[in-house]
């Protein structure tokens, strides 16, 4: 037996969504994507006011992905509670967001999400998988930059999402970089969140052995000298400042340049969408 839930979005398509024994589905009115959501594979199940009403987020087992739906009403609580507790067995939570609209708060790392929080609630979140590089831009600002839209993606005109592309956070200050040990040193705050956030993302640590190596290669765009990692998707650029993830599906076109001493090549790698570096794009390794 199913209960249904009519007038539901996800993302920007609207449908009706089913929750069952077997997992919760959705199915859009008009075409489009249809949703399911297998039963074993429901880790948590979150309860929160946004925009469009009410919205179930469902956290999913085995990877930082979830779902999220749209446009409940108040009352729908009611029914939903006793559904998850009986057929998925996980706690329903209620999250209250906040909404002074701050630009100003504490970040706080939890799983594999980084939460900003205001007055102690949080305002929004970002599964930290999501970000494909992390740079300090001064002493006191931090750029994190996000993997790049399937460019492949056929959705076009008022069914186009938008997509967060770059986020920068100003910290301020210094913090002991191991505060369980009294009189460690001392870092700059941005130093210490660009580290954090280097190390819970996995930026430039891969699981899986990379095919091959190819050590401290000078590089005239972005410059600098990188070790490059080749893995069966995708190559690493891994530098000291800096590191970037290249998916093979982003190159375009190879270019082999003799140069000036005519006894050297250059290797010239098209790009598109390009690498960024802050506002700096790079089309051109």
């Amino acid at each position: 037996m199913t209960t249904e839930f009519p007038d539901i979005w996800h993302l920007e398509e609207h449908g009706r969504l089913r929750v069952g024994s077997a997992g919760i589905s959705w199915k859009a009115l008009e075409g489009g994507n249809n949703v399911n959501v297998p039963a074993s594979e429901i880790k948590w199940v979150e309860w929160t006011r946004v925009a469009r009403n009410y919205q179930l987020k469902i956290g999913l087992k085995d990877t930082w992905k979830r779902e999220s739906f749209e446009n409940f009403r108040r009352e729908d609580q009611d029914a939903l509670v006793p559904l998850i507790r009986q057929h998925f067995d996980v706690n329903f939570e209620a999250k209250e967001l906040s909404w002074r609209g701050w630009n100003w708060g504490s970040t706080d790392f939890q799983g594999q999400d980084l939460v900003f929080l205001v007055n102690g609630k949080p305002a929004f979140d970002i599964p930290l998988p999501t970000v494909a590089n992390s740079n300090i831009a001064g002493k006191t600002e931090v750029s994190l930059e996000f993997i790049q839209p399937d460019t492949n993606a056929k959705k076009t005109g008022k069914n186009a999402p938008d997509e967060l592309m770059e986020l920068r956070m100003y910290i301020p200050g210094t913090q002991q970089k191991d505060e369980e040990e009294d009189g460690g040193p001392d870092i700059s705050a941005a130093q210490l969140f660009h580290d954090t956030i280097k190390e819970k993302a996995d930026i430039g640590q891969v699981s899986g052995e990379s095919i091959v190596i190819f050590h401290e290669v000078l590089v005239s765009t972005p410059r600098g000298r990188y070790d490059i990692h080749m893995f069966p998707n995708f190559l690493r650029l891994h530098g000291k400042t800096y590191d970037y993830k290249v998916p093979y599906n982003t190159i375009s076109r190879l270019f082999l340049l003799p140069r000036a001493d005519e006894q050297n090549i250059s290797l010239v790698v098209n790009l598109d969408p390009p690498i960024r570096q802050g506002q700096t794009r790079y089309p051109f390794l």
